[in-house]
């Protein structure tokens, strides 16, 4: 299968450890679960993948499926991560095992000027050409 194929596939399955490994990012140094503070405290998150300083979470209910928190309540959790990743993009799963829906969420942040809030949803049966046109630039070719 080439490299493209397996990209499709990862993102079909939602499986975004698998993904940003395909892309060349190296994978987090530490994986364990942890909770999130205040009213989230019933949502985990687990580093997946870093990168020149950016690093990548998914986040996922501690029990069962759930209902991925509403966009306010997404930016709120944000806050949480910037105390020790202030580069970061988040990755909402509606459940740790068996995935049906993901947003991918990150917050560009220029050295001048406002933050720019930045979302993408992705389901498992949607076509991933989106989203892949998307990727292109989150490659890394190691072999350079």
């Amino acid at each position: 299968m080439s490299d493209i194929e397996l990209i499709r596939k990862a993102l079909a399955q939602l499986d975004f450890k698998a993904l940003f490994n395909l892309l060349g990012w190296e994978k987090a140094a530490n994986t364990s679960a942890y909770p999130l503070q205040g009213e989230f405290a019933d949502w985990r998150y687990r580093a997946t993948a870093e990168l020149a300083g950016i690093k990548v979470f998914e986040l996922f209910p501690a029990q069962g499926r759930r209902e991925i928190p509403r966009a306010k309540q997404r930016r709120l959790i944000h806050t949480q991560f910037e105390r020790f990743a202030y580069h970061h993009l988040l990755i909402f799963l509606d459940d740790v095992g068996d995935r049906t829906q993901s947003v991918i969420t990150l917050i560009a942040k220029p050295s001048k000027g406002k933050p720019t809030y930045y979302e993408h949803i992705l389901t498992k049966g949607q076509p991933v050409e989106l989203m892949l046109n998307k990727l292109v630039g989150l490659y890394v070719d190691i072999s350079e």
